[in-house]
């Protein structure tokens, strides 16, 4: 997965191949970088997930601490696959345009809390918070701005890109396809370590290994729980087969050639 990666990233897209035309269509929001990036976060938790089970040559399950982990796993190389998948040039830049405002949707409220922040318990002066600010929508309405003309330019619809990105459970449903794992199961297992992931006594209970070991009078069980191998072993399976299938994607459109559009002058 490891050496996949760095022959993967490690390539500037050619300017011949799909993914060297969606560089170019996209100007300074390179999908290329956009997808080296989420690649790059997908492995990255896979090694911290590698490291939390296994330990010494040995397999040590944590109760829940590598459901995060992997979860992050599933949703970055899903994202990743759903950006490269579509054969189609116009589909690809909508999804990673659409990306790109969720992004930045995201970043504007963590900026607003973290001026809030400032405001109430910083000990930044008034005017350089307020030139950060400054500074920061700046920046966000040239990249709202190049998205749209980028739209204008494709004949993407603008209102599409607009809305963002669809939740995680159907962009993984969409793209969960990969190897053996049907979309419907990888979507399933998503959810279930999404709901793992916080605190939860009926989760934790339903979803683990429950070992009975004696039962009181008022019908009040003395239980073991301990960590589920079936959960822990789809999760693992899901994001590494969803990592590799993303990898998949991505070099299969730095090996393409674009095809050359029609013009009123001939080929081009």
């Amino acid at each position: 997965m490891l050496d996949r990666q760095d022959i993967v990233t490690s390539r500037t897209p050619a300017p011949w191949s799909q993914l060297g035309a969606d560089d170019a269509a996209t100007r300074w929001l390179q999908v290329s970088h956009q997808l080296t990036t989420i690649l790059g976060m997908s492995v990255d938790n896979l090694r911290v997930a590698r490291e939390m089970l296994v330990t010494d040559g040995d397999m040590v399950v944590p109760m829940y601490g590598h459901y995060p982990v992997l979860r992050s796993v599933i949703e970055a190389s899903a994202l990743a696959k759903w950006i490269a998948e579509p054969n189609e040039q116009l589909e690809r830049i909508r999804r990673s345009l659409s990306a790109r405002i969720a992004d930045l949707n995201e970043d504007k409220a963590l900026h607003e809390e973290a001026m809030k922040g400032a405001a109430l318990y910083g000990e930044i002066d008034a005017g350089v918070l307020q030139r950060g600010d400054e500074s920061f929508r700046a920046g966000d309405l040239k990249a709202r701005r190049v998205i749209r003309e980028i739209c204008v330019e494709r004949d993407i619809q603008w209102s599409r890109v607009n809305q963002g990105l669809p939740g995680y459970a159907r962009i993984i449903r969409e793209v969960g396809d990969a190897g053996d794992v049907p979309g419907n199961y990888a979507a399933s297992v998503w959810r279930i370590i999404s709901g793992l992931s916080h605190p939860s006594a009926s989760r934790a209970t339903r979803f683990s290994a429950v070992e009975v070991l004696g039962e009181s009078k008022d019908g009040i069980l003395n239980a073991r729980l301990s960590a589920s191998m079936q959960w822990t072993q789809a999760a693992t399976l899901v994001a590494i087969s969803l990592t590799i299938d993303a990898f998949s994607s991505v070099q299969r459109r730095l090996d393409t050639k674009q095809p050359r559009r029609d013009s009123a002058f001939g080929r081009i």
